[in-house]
């Protein structure tokens, strides 16, 4: 999810996350806190096989790095950073990476709290409990966080 807000903000912004003053880990912290799983059914097979029906909510990291873009770009071009079609692709001073900081903090406070999904999950039975295929989630959180 970092390597996806900091190509967004290149391609959007012409600067990476990071010489934009941004705290990709904070931003994912805050994506990944709203992630939620709720039980819905299972089915077992006698040979260690299976399925498990769960409802995943994700937020949407498009939906959040919009509002973030929404948020800074009238300030870059404020400060002369950013014309319509132009990105910054220059060094931002201290105070301006600050200001850039804030508003991505400002626009985490809006609501992320996403779309319940109904996913299902193949399961096997090993060492005395039921796994789950690791891949099949991380696809779904892919999906779901629209990073895919």
């Amino acid at each position: 999810m970092a390597s996806y807000l900091d190509q967004r903000c290149t391609d959007r912004l012409g600067l990476t996350a990071a010489e934009l003053g941004v705290d990709t880990d904070a931003w994912v912290t805050l994506l990944l806190g709203e992630v939620s799983y709720r039980p819905d059914e299972a089915f077992t097979y006698d040979d260690g096989t299976g399925s498990a029906w769960v409802y995943l909510t994700c937020p949407s990291a498009y939906d959040a790095f919009s509002e973030f873009y929404d948020a800074v770009r009238p300030y870059l071009e404020d400060e002369g950073l950013f014309e319509w079609g132009d990105p910054v692709g220059e060094t931002l001073t201290e105070a301006q990476r600050a200001e850039v900081a804030r508003l991505l903090r400002q626009a985490q406070g809006v609501d992320v709290t996403g779309t319940e999904m109904l996913r299902s999950y193949d399961v096997t039975y090993r060492g005395g409990a039921w796994v789950v295929d690791e891949g099949q989630v991380t696809e779904s959180l892919r999906s779901g966080l629209d990073i895919s």
